[in-house]
């Protein structure tokens, strides 16, 4: 049953076009409410933009956020090195000192947590 639901959803975008057909409004009360589970639980699972590409475990949300964090810091530093290389002044090495111990702690967090 589930993979008839799942191919009749096929190429449907959003749940309000599921609703508003003629075909869903003449099923049975219990296909219907399987088949909005079943969208529901889809769209929970994808995790949008960011869980397609890190992921939607829980487990590992310590992990992405320590992620995130790192190439935040990375970014700022480049657009500090930019900036400097422009302007042809010296680069912040307070900013330097400050970020790198950052995302090294962040960088042995993500490596060395294993699992439990």
């Amino acid at each position: 049953m589930a993979n008839g639901i799942n191919q009749n959803l096929n190429g449907v975008d959003s749940i309000t076009s599921i609703i508003g057909s003629e075909t869903f409004l003449s099923l049975d009360t219990d296909i219907q409410n399987k088949i909005i589970d079943t969208v529901h639980n889809d769209k929970e699972k994808d995790g949008g933009v960011m869980g397609k590409f890190l992921g939607t475990k829980p487990a590992n949300a310590s992990m992405h956020i320590g992620f995130i964090l790192c190439v935040l810091l990375v970014l700022l530093m480049g657009i500090d090195f930019v900036h400097s290389y422009i302007v042809n002044e010296s680069i912040n090495m307070d900013l330097v000192n400050t970020i790198v111990p950052v995302i090294t702690l962040s960088i042995g967090y993500i490596f060395g947590k294993g699992s439990n």
